[in-house]
């Protein structure tokens, strides 16, 4: 499906997603097929020509009600060429090329050089097999034809969008100016066989250069997406209806990409320019706004190459970004395998695809999410809230990594009407009025001051180091990502500067870190609270019970179940592999209340086994949760133990009776 959205001397339309880097929206093949009505639906893409000795990327997807389990790409027919996976191949052995996941969607790819064609050209054919748990499988085929260069012509050219500044009083419409469209895919089609010829990606400049078959009709597309070895890392999509609230469901999207007007082509070379034009006249958004997902992208392109300036073999998982210039909500969520992030678009409300710092903020939820496999209860946040140890980390790391990619000492949010409003907080030297490891404002101060490169503080270490923990580091933690835990890996991996970490993290009323547990910790809030401290409680297998509470002395609008306190964590140590049980028995708790307790094992950041149940006032004397964990590994575990009526999400639809409920709580061994 083709929607066009604009008519210019360049295009603007809305691709369907069709299954990866190189498919054109629609296909010319046979429907794909399913050896079962059970078995999983393939698309092996379109039938395409190549130019002999250039890369070719064949793109696949297969559609299921269950997951797929296994894979395989294989030549049927033609020249033999060697098929090579791209990126990292997944642990599972069945599942011969990497894959990613979008909703029962699964894409794969694979790549091959083109080998030398003779006469009219040579016709290669490749299988993409997909089979799922059941057993079943499909299978789809597509066709290569390889031509010699001598049939081509070379098509290059520059690819720009509008870029507007954002400024504390709002987008700068006056100051737009033409900026290149950076890492993207472009792809040139033949209009007459509904073919793509060619596809590369534009280059820091915006430039590009592919080919187009001599004597014919073509076409060049700009998409808005940027890979990596052919994998798409992130893409802006369109979606026609209201996101919903949970993980499940997503609508069905379409990617947004820009067109060329069709030309012919000859013997000779053709260059061929694209311009994204924001759409703004003078007063409002007159015209299509084709620079927005351009923007959007943008943004990203700076962040991942941030990244891969000292970590090149980064493989970043897959991620869509929604964005329609009638949304009016911004957020991100994990999502388990299918990470996503929805942009705002309304128009004289509130605009985020030039808001940058908006942009990179959660761009670095979805990093932190990505490496540290860390998740944290859902909510608002706000700076001098009293916030749960991880969501503070979470939200200060994000604040701090999107002004320090864009170079600015600011976070800016941009409203109101023509959007020339603003919200901005200032980075540098902010007071807190209530400063502390579990306050976003902290956290956010402390790690712009470790990677700005103004070196006030004897501590300019850039982005670089910061991401080089994020990546290598939090993934093997054994408690919660959190400040502790980041600056105790941070000054393992850069003992020289150590000292002036320490005087950074001391600046905000946090003790030295002398490890990830938060062990020398006494800030136990404003006003202080028996029930914060310790970060951790410890207790022994088998070794009697500790007594945590669960309370909302901290409680907050705006933070909801991410408040300090609400979730007290436990840490015990595993000495042998095998089953242990978690008992949490209530000892204390208001008269008259509900209680829902809950406890969940979370090991290095990720949820693992848990178990909830609910209580009626009456049932004070024998409310226990018991979470069974068949099968913890060696070493320290977390154990997160709450109420539920302390919780106080809405979707929750709970009854509404917090305050202290305190549970005894111990571990045995199964």
């Amino acid at each position: 499906m083709l929607r066009v959205v604009m008519v210019f001397a360049s295009i603007v339309v809305i691709v369907s997603c069709g299954g990866g880097t190189t498919n054109p929206p629609e296909s010319t093949n046979p429907p794909p097929t399913a050896d079962a009505e059970s078995g999983p639906t393939v698309n092996a893409g379109s039938d395409r020509v190549a130019v002999a000795g250039r890369t070719v990327i064949l793109s696949g997807v297969a559609e299921d009600s269950s997951n797929i389990r296994s894979y395989r790409w294989e030549q049927i027919s033609g020249t033999p060429v060697t098929l090579d996976s791209l990126g990292d191949v997944p642990s599972d052995e069945m599942q011969q090329f990497p894959i990613h996941l979008l909703q029962n969607q699964f894409y794969t790819a694979a790549r091959f050089t083109a080998p030398d064609a003779a006469g009219q050209g040579e016709v290669l054919a490749f299988r993409l097999t997909a089979g799922n748990w059941d057993g079943d499988t499909g299978s789809d085929e597509v066709q290569v034809t390889v031509r010699e260069m001598e049939d081509f012509v070379q098509v290059s050219g520059r690819i720009t969008f509008d870029y507007v500044p954002v400024e504390r009083s709002g987008l700068q419409y006056s100051a737009t100016e033409a900026r290149p469209v950076r890492g993207v895919t472009v792809q040139v089609r033949d209009e007459e066989a509904e073919q793509i010829v060619d596809a590369t990606f534009t280059d820091e400049d915006g430039n590009y250069t592919a080919y187009a078959l001599r004597n014919g009709m073509a076409m060049v597309r700009a998409r808005a997406e940027i890979q990596d070895r052919g994998l798409w890392d992130a893409r802006v999509v369109d979606y026609d209806e209201e996101l919903p609230n949970t993980c499940f469901d997503y609508p069905e999207y379409a990617l947004y990409a820009m067109d060329s007007a069709p030309f012919e082509t000859t013997d000779s070379a053709v260059v061929k320019d694209l311009h994204a034009p924001s759409g703004w006249t003078g007063l409002a958004y007159g015209e299509e706004r084709v620079a927005a997902p351009f923007a959007i992208v943008d943004a990203m392109y700076d962040a991942m190459q941030s990244v891969r300036s000292g970590n090149d073999d980064v493989d970043f998982p897959t991620l869509h970004v929604y964005w329609t210039p009638d949304n009016s909500s911004a957020f991100f969520r994990p999502c388990n395998t299918e990470p996503i992030i929805a942009l705002r678009g309304a128009e004289n409300a509130d605009t985020d695809e030039y808001d940058r710092t908006v942009i990179l903020y959660n761009w670095a939820l979805y990093f932190l999410n990505a490496f540290a496999r860390d998740t944290t209860p859902g909510g608002e946040l706000a700076v001098d809230d009293h916030l749960e140890i991880s969501a503070a980390f979470e939200g200060g790391f994000a604040v701090a990594v999107a002004a320090a990619v864009t170079g600015s000492d600011y976070y800016i949010d941009s409203s109101g009407s023509q959007q020339r409003s603003a919200f901005a907080i200032s980075l540098e030297n902010r007071v807190m009025r209530h400063p502390g490891w579990f306050n976003l404002g902290s956290i956010f101060t402390i790690l712009y001051d470790l990677m700005d490169p103004i070196d006030d503080d004897n501590a300019a270490l850039g982005f670089g180091p910061i991401a080089d923990v994020v990546i290598n580091d939090l993934p093997e933690i054994r408690s919660l990502t959190s400040i502790f835990s980041f600056i105790a890996r941070l000054k393992d991996r850069y003992p020289e500067h150590a000292a002036a970490i320490d005087s950074v993290v001391r600046s905000q009323n946090i003790e030295t870190i002398v490890d990830e547990w938060g062990s020398t910790e006494t800030n136990a809030g404003y006003p202080p609270h028996s029930e914060v401290l310790p970060v951790y409680a410890q207790v022994a297998v088998d070794g009697g019970a500790v007594n945590v509470c669960s309370v909302t002395d901290f409680a907050s609008t705006s933070a909801e179940a991410k408040t300090l306190g609400v979730i007290r964590y436990i840490r015990f140590s595993v000495l042998s592999q095998g089953g242990y049980t978690a008992v949490a028995r209530l000892t204390s708790a208001p008269a008259e209340s509900a209680v829902r307790p809950a406890a969940s094992q979370k090991t290095g950041g990720a949820w693992g086994y848990g178990n909830s149940t609910s209580c009626t006032a009456e049932e004070h004397d024998n409310c226990v949760v018991q979470t069974f964990m068949p099968d913890l590994e060696v070493g320290d575990h977390v154990l997160g133990v709450w109420d539920y009526e302390n919780w106080g999400l809405p979707e929750l639809d709970l009854s509404g009776t917090p305050g202290s409920k305190c549970f005894d709580v111990e571990i045995i061994s199964q």
